[in-house]
């Protein structure tokens, strides 16, 4: 183990470990990968064509929009300025860009996938092949808005990409985030109950793991103070209800369209309102199976030692 990450041993394999590091304040992998390896995973084996085809059809797509369209709301509402400049990044195949485009956002998208990044300048969308480091960012005016939405728990090294991003942030801007919410306490529940392993690890893909204390204390630690946490809906109702999906795709498939179907019966009958209410009491109990986050970058400097 390297001597600079140490902690609580959460899940271990042959090769691999997850461990609740001290130094970072969030769960990772122990050995850290290195971007040799994990680069080729996201430039042309992450977004499939059968990935792309599911993400882009009618309901998945709908359902997609109506979610970017509450976060989006959200965003707006605690940012209150007119026509506000948005910059996703890995925005994939471009359904959130889009609906804030819909809504009247300046946006600017970066994507590794050059699959993915087709798929968004087919739409028109902007989104230029660069990375959040890249200059051409700094050459352009500053953003309101910096959403990663799933994109923390692939890297390597997520706070050079907050703090970077806060560099690229207005006076008062904005950090968004969506993660999984990891060895939340309804996972541990089904593992204990069903003698299982913890199914929702997947070291070669998901490096970071966190939940809604560490996610809140990555921002806090790095001059960005939270304003805004909620969740999603909880998977793992179906789960201590007796519908195992995790080792059934097919199962899987039909938990997620009950999701879809609950949360589109709010958006569908203007209860968009009743859903956030919600979400936002189960993320404050660390329940749901995503994390959503807000934070508005403070003018504190910080550094980082730990990777």
């Amino acid at each position: 183990m390297n001597q600079l990450h140490k902690g609580e041993s959460l899940y271990q394999t042959a090769e691999k470990e997850i461990i609740n590091c001290i130094s970072c304040g969030y769960a990772h992998v122990i050995p850290l990968p290195s971007m040799a390896s994990t680069l080729p995973i996201y430039l042309e084996q992450y977004w499939s064509d059968e990935k792309i085809t599911h993400k882009r059809s009618d309901r998945e797509s709908r359902w997609q929009k109506n979610h970017a369209k509450l976060k989006l709301n959200i965003l707006h509402k605690t940012l209150n300025r007119k026509d506000p400049r948005l910059l996703e990044v890995g925005c994939g195949v471009g359904i959130f860009l889009e609906t804030a485009n819909e809504l009247g956002w300046q946006t600017t998208g970066i994507e590794l996938s050059p699959h993915a990044r087709k798929q968004c300048v087919d739409l028109g969308l902007n989104v230029p092949y660069c990375s959040i480091f890249d200059p051409l960012l700094t050459a352009e005016n500053k953003f309101d808005v910096i959403h990663f939405g799933l994109i923390l728990e692939h890297l390597i090294n997520p706070v050079e990409h907050l703090l970077r991003a806060k560099d690229l942030l207005t006076a008062n801007g904005l950090i968004s985030i969506v993660v999984p919410n990891d060895f939340n306490p309804l996972q541990k529940l089904h593992c204990e109950i069903a003698d299982s392993p913890p199914w929702w690890v997947s070291p070669d893909h998901h490096i970071n793991y966190f939940n809604q204390s560490s996610i809140n204390h990555l921002l806090s630690s790095h001059g960005i103070t939270p304003t805004h946490i909620s969740s999603s809906f909880p998977m793992e109702f179906f789960l201590l209800s007796g519908d195992n999906y995790t080792q059934n795709g097919a199962l899987g498939r039909a938990c997620h369209e009950k999701r879809v179907q609950f949360e589109n019966s709010f958006f569908d009958h203007g209860k968009e309102r009743l859903l956030e209410e919600i979400y936002t009491k189960l993320g404050s109990i660390n329940l749901g199976r995503e994390i959503f986050i807000i934070g508005t970058k403070n003018h504190t400097q910080t550094t980082w030692k730990c990777r």
